[in-house]
């Protein structure tokens, strides 16, 4: 849950030099915007993994569902390797 106005910050574990990235699947609902995303590497050697972190945006009351995907875009939707869903209900 969160207030209207509120960012919600989820932190996802990527290492993008694998070609393996997560985006942004689905977005239902008005209540919330993703507005940016980021990666930072773990400290270490070059293309180790590191934290993708997405910014969500509480804009409105309501209730919405984000679904990302992590994948080789250019693969296709055999290379999926994971999906996360979460659900937000923003209260005014």
């Amino acid at each position: 849950d969160a207030y209207s106005g509120d960012t919600i910050l989820l932190h996802l574990p990527e290492n993008p030099s694998t070609g393996y990235r997560w985006e942004l699947e689905q977005l239902r609902g008005e209540s919330i915007v993703v507005p940016r995303s980021a990666f930072e590497p773990a400290a270490g050697a070059l293309g180790s993994g590191g934290t993708a972190t997405w910014a969500l945006h509480a804009a409105a009351a309501g209730e919405s569902s984000l679904r990302l995907r992590q994948w080789r875009p250019w693969e296709g939707e055999a290379s999926v390797l994971a999906r996360f869903t979460v659900t937000v209900r923003v209260h005014p």
